[in-house]
């Protein structure tokens, strides 16, 4: 298995180094560039929601994103030490994706909270969230290959 672990501090203006290098790691290891803008976006999303959401936008924290590649999957872990995701918020990643149709019905795009957390859901192949003593980490899988 082959990983890297990026680590930013708590800066929204980091968001989009830590998400060109997740999309040039996954190509890297096998992903199409499709799959590769997935998970970029996806990171990004992850990132933004620590800073956001787990550190309160505080400056000066650590958050990580840890890329593994096992064979035909590439895994993410975004990791924070903030507070942790709400129930509310882990059932909409874990609940798997919904069907386009959902989206335009609902007006789910126009909502301010949980449009990140749909995106990840509906675009990753397997979406967990753990919590391990003061750690929270987002794992997002996405599938590669044939």
């Amino acid at each position: 298995m082959r990983q890297i672990t990026l680590t930013i501090e708590s800066d929204i203006r980091n968001l989009s180094l830590v998400a060109v290098a997740a999309h040039r790691i996954c190509e890297q290891l096998g992903a199409g560039r499709e799959a590769a803008g997935q998970v970029e976006l996806c990171v990004n999303e992850a990132v933004a929601n620590c800073i956001h959401h787990a550190y309160r936008n505080a400056l000066g924290r650590l958050v990580s994103v840890k890329i593994l590649a096992a064979e035909h999957e590439i895994q993410c872990d975004v990791c924070d030490t903030g507070e942790s995701m709400p129930q509310a918020s882990v059932k909409i990643l874990t609940k798997g994706p919904g069907k386009a149709e959902d989206f335009d019905e609902k007006n789910l795009l126009l909502e301010e909270h949980g449009r990140g957390l749909k995106i990840i859901s509906s675009l990753m192949d397997h979406v967990t969230y753990l919590r391990e003593g003061t750690v929270n980490c987002l794992r997002m899988k996405k599938r590669i290959g044939p």
